[in-house]
This record gives C-alpha cells, sequence and structure tokens, in this order.
C-alpha cells in the first residue's frame, strides 16, 4: 500500500487516507510517501507498518538512536525538532478550540533541549537483559545508551547486572536535585519532574502568574513551587502522599504543610487562596477536589498538567463554574516523544 502522510496525530502516528479509509502509521513524517502494510483493522480506522519510505518528507532526519522503532520510549527521533514542536503545540490548539472555541489563544511551545535532558528513568529487566520495553510488548530491548538521558543516568544503566523481573525507577542526583537556585530532597519514591530546564520554565511561568498574597499549592508533592513561593507569599502545600511530605518538610522553611488529600483539605482551609496552584497527577482531578478548588480560590487558579486531553476535561467543570482561560502555555518537557506539558491560567469570570 502506498500512502502520501498528511499529518501527524496526538497518538504519535502518521495519519493518511486509503479508499475513503484512515490509516495510522507510526514512525512517519507529514509529506512522506510510504509503503505500509496493514496491522490492524477497525471499523473506522486500520493501523499500517511502515515497510519503506519512497519519497522522504524535508521534515524527516537520520534518528540518532540505533533502538529507534524497536524501542517503546520515542515517537519522533525520525522528526526535525521544529516540526516536532509545531506538531505538538499544534495538537494542543486544535484540542482546546474543539472544547472552547475559535476564541481561545495558544501560546507558542517552550522549548527544550532534546539529549540528555531526562533525569529520571524506568528501566526493565527480564533477568537476561536490561533495557526499555518494546512498543506495546512486555519484551525488553537490551540498551547500555540512550541519547535522552543524562550521562549519570546512562552510566547507572551500564551497571546494572540483569538479575530477575523487575522494572527499576532510577533517579539523577544522589537523593537531591537542583530546579534554578533551590536544591530539593528527593529520591525515586515520589514524583519530580524528568526535565530539569523545563521545570525551571515552569516554575518561572508560576511565580509571574500568581495574583494576590495568599496562596494555595495542591498536589505539592515534595515543595517545588511552594519553595519558590514561600518567601513572598502566605502559603498552603497540600500534599497526601507520606513519602512525599518527608521531603517537603525538609525542603521548606516558611510554607505551612497540610497532610490531606485536595479532596479532604477544604475543612482545614477556612480562607479563600487568591490563587491556587493545581499540579495533579496524569489521571488529572476528581469532582470533589474540582469543587474544593473552585471554592477556596478567589482570583486565579494555575492549571499545571502532564496530559493536556484531561486538563481540558477538568477546567471544563471549572469553565462552567465561572473560571475562563487567560493562557494557554505548553511546555516540550519530553523532546521525542509524543507527551508535553502544559499551563494554562484561569480567571474568575
Amino acid at each position: 500500500m502506498l500512502l502520501e502522510i498528511e499529518k501527524i496525530i496526538n497518538n504519535g502516528f502518521g495519519l493518511s487516507h486509503y479508499e475513503g479509509k484512515v490509516v495510522m502509521v507510526p514512525f512517519t513524517s507529514p509529506g512522506d510517501t510510504v509503503e505500509c502494510e496493514i496491522v490492524e483493522s477497525k471499523k473506522s480506522f486500520d493501523v499500517a507498518v511502515l515497510t519503506n519510505v519512497n519519497k522522504p518528507s524535508k521534515n524527516r532526519i537520520t534518528p540518532i538512536c540505533p533502538h529507534f522503532t524497536i524501542c517503546g520510549g520515542c515517537n519522533f527521533l525520525h522528526l526535525d525538532y521544529k516540526a516536532e514542536l509545531y506538531t505538538k503545540e499544534e495538537w494542543i490548539r486544535e484540542d482546546f478550540t474543539r472544547a472552547f472555541g475559535d476564541s481561545i489563544r495558544v501560546n507558542s511551545i517552550i522549548p527544550s533541549p532534546n539529549e540528555k535532558y531526562r533525569i529520571r528513568a524506568k528501566f526493565s529487566d527480564d533477568g537476561k537483559k536490561v533495557g526499555f520495553q518494546k512498543a506495546l510488548s512486555n519484551e525488553v530491548v537490551s540498551i547500555d545508551n540512550c541519547p535522552l538521558l543524562t550521562d549519570e543516568l546512562n552510566a547507572i544503566l551500564k551497571n546494572i547486572k540483569p538479575r530477575t523481573k523487575r522494572e527499576i525507577d532510577v533517579i539523577a542526583g544522589n537523593g537531591y536535585l537542583s530546579v534554578g537556585n533551590k536544591s530539593f530532597a528527593a529520591d525515586n519514591s515520589v514524583f519530580f519532574q524528568s526535565n530539569l530546564f523545563i521545570a525551571e520554565k515552569i516554575v518561572n511561568a508560576v511565580i509571574n502568574a500568581v495574583k494576590g498574597d495568599v496562596v494555595y499549592d495542591f498536589y505539592a508533592g515534595v515543595g517545588l513551587f511552594s519553595a519558590f513561593l514561600e518567601d513572598k507569599y502566605s502559603v498552603v502545600a497540600v500534599e497526601e502522599n507520606k513519602k512525599a511530605e518527608a521531603f517537603a518538610r525538609q525542603n521548606l522553611k516558611k510554607a505551612r504543610f497540610i497532610s490531606l488529600s485536595v479532596e479532604k483539605a477544604k475543612k482545614s482551609l477556612k480562607a479563600l487562596a487568591d490563587t491556587i496552584i493545581v499540579d495533579p497527577p496524569r489521571s488529572g482531578m476528581t469532582s470533589s477536589a474540582i469543587n474544593t478548588v473552585s471554592s477556596l480560590a478567589k482570583r486565579r487558579i494555575v492549571y499545571i498538567s502532564c496530559a493536556y486531553q484531561t486538563a481540558i476535561r477538568d477546567i471544563k467543570a471549572l469553565y462552567k463554574d465561572g473560571w475562563a482561560i487567560t493562557s494557554i502555555t505548553p511546555y516540550d518537557m519530553f523532546p521525542r516523544t509524543r507527551h508535553q506539558e502544559v499551563v494554562v491560567i484561569l480567571d474568575k469570570r
């Protein structure tokens, strides 16, 4: 089957049409003319595998990793980085416009170094080899160097000996990670951003977004945002994870810390906050958490998300509750993959 790729959709696959039906092909670029074979057929679309690039697009480049298309980690090593950024920005623009109307404006995506940026990774050991899992498979690809990992993580990877079937979560820093001019106690038992360059950019965006004097930092983790705000504002950090709490109490000097879920925090927070920061997990917020945030925020909500589709779902609920989008900024937290981060600022209507 010969196809011309029209665009890349947000699962990372190239999209084309054949005899009126959508065909999705991974590891392709808009403008490619490719040969492919269908491996999965659904009612409304087919999934195909790439067998040959007959005519490459102007955005196609030579991948820097020999494991690309085998390892399941990267989607875009075949794509010029500017084209990758444009693609991700368009996904967010299209989906937010579809959800909230044509008046929505999305800022330009904030780029990142696209090699040696990851300070955290999960390796797989099958007892015979250590590396990453194949795409859509539990099979392990033996890897001793990944171009996305920092030198420290690659050195760790090289020294891991196969032992038994397990997942190995590794984070750099020997117990401390630096963002901007601050150092944070953290380890692989808690969440911390995988890209410190973009983490600093997002921290600066949050600092600049704060309105008023009182700030609630929900899903505060080890206190990343609170640590940068506590000297200037009255900050309350809310986090239910006990391991994260232990690190947050080391990282925070002035902020008040509440060890509760966002859903239950309302009982302990009697006053309204001028600004509420939310950085929920990929699954987003529950309806109860959304109610807590909406009822306790006086002026502004800053929503940080690593899964913008769930952010859109949550923001729709906030929208109905009287909140309006002021700005949307994508951040390329995970270059060469289909994932990105987004910071949405909402103000009370």
